[in-house]
């Protein structure tokens, strides 16, 4: 009997397909199951399909085992997953690989091979990728600083509704960063973002509404996001909706009330002011120099706010000459002295008056 043409091509074709398809829906139950933090079975379904050469499953396990998710922290292992997800040209694997690149964790750092690996997903479309790569071409960090450039990518992901690229896009708008300045854009994108649950653009947008910033003045709104804002635990929505009430915009005055929200955002702003950002140091700083706050200390606020202006804010530049002119002589030289003796990464200056 004579086989017809290409019959036995078709029927291996036929077993790749059954396992290609098999593979998928082991992804897919893996997927369910991680969001509704089973790690155990996410760990055996993508274990499953991850075997079968799968390059979904194998960066999904690469996630389990780099966090410790359902299994014991396994980072070599975890890289190995995600250099085989990426070989295959996983955007999701791509992006992985290359934050860990741009971090250093838990690979030597390369921030070349970091931006190469983001360049690769977002041109297939990954739109977290594209958002980062946009942070990257904004900074000049393993490229030539662009921020023409960089707006492109963020157009790209918010496009896709990423709402990290909606709120970088608003930003741009909002500086005229990249592309012209206009506020009313600026609105638009931060609104989009903080509808979706973003605590950044919440509290950005709560400001457009504080100050009528490419919207009619709304201190009603304001105040309804920058609470949405603090509830979630960011730091800057905390500190505002704590001005509000210190101050009695757009609420009734409660000095206890700011208190509170002023101790929430000192708590959430430390660890990042340990790490040098200039956001949280002024934040830090502006707690400790709030009369609400039940712990006020200029000097120490003084302190903070000089390490926020050597870290780059202008705002914290001039908030800290305002202060010094109630400080004494000896209350300045401190200030300088814990200033000066401070390094990134070391407990932030406590006793500042020994």
């Amino acid at each position: 009997m004579t086989r017809p043409p290409g019959r036995g091509y078709c029927l291996f074709g036929a077993a790749l397909l059954c396992i290609s398809l098999t593979a998928k829906a082991d992804y897919a139950a893996g997927k369910a199951a991680f969001t509704a933090t089973d790690y155990a079975t996410a760990l055996s379904q993508w274990k499953s399909c991850a075997a079968q050469n799968d390059a979904d499953c194998q960066n999904g396990l690469a996630i389990l085992y780099l966090n410790g998710f359902g299994v014991a922290k396994n980072p070599d292992e975890a890289i190995k997953l995600l250099k085989q997800s990426a070989d295959q040209g996983s955007p999701k694997a791509e992006f992985n690989l290359g934050r860990l690149y741009l971090d250093g964790d838990n690979l030597p750092k390369d921030v070349g091979q970091g931006v190469e690996l983001l360049r690769l997903s977002a041109e297939k479309g990954y739109a977290t990728a594209q958002t980062m790569l946009g942070r990257c071409y904004y900074l000049g960090l393993g490229v030539d600083k662009d921020q023409a450039r960089a707006v492109k990518w963020w157009q790209k992901a918010a496009e896709q509704g990423d709402a990290d690229g909606q709120r970088d896009l608003a930003a741009a708008y909002r500086l005229g960063a990249g592309i012209s300045r206009d506020e009313a854009r600026a609105f638009e994108w931060y609104h989009k973002a903080a509808e979706q649950g973003l605590a950044s653009a919440q509290s950005e947008l709560a400001f457009l509404y504080q100050n009528g910033l490419g919207v009619s003045k709304n201190l009603e709104e304001a105040v309804k996001w920058y609470r949405s804002s603090a509830e979630k635990g960011y730091f800057l929505g905390q500190y505002n909706l704590a001005v509000l009430y210190q101050t009695g915009t757009g609420v009734t005055a409660d000095k206890a009330i700011a208190n509170q929200w002023l101790q929430k955002a000192a708590e959430t702003s430390r660890s990042g002011a340990e790490r040098g950002d200039s956001d949280m140091l002024w934040v830090l700083g502006s707690v400790y120099a709030s009369p609400a706050f039940d712990k006020v200390d200029p000097v120490l606020a003084d302190v903070y706010l000089n390490l926020a202006a050597r870290a780059g804010s202008s705002a914290a530049a001039e908030r800290a000459t305002q202060i010094e002119g109630a400080l004494s002589v000896e209350q300045l030289r401190r200030v300088r002295q814990l200033v000066a003796g401070w390094n990134v990464g070391a407990p932030l200056p406590a006793n500042v008056h020994e």
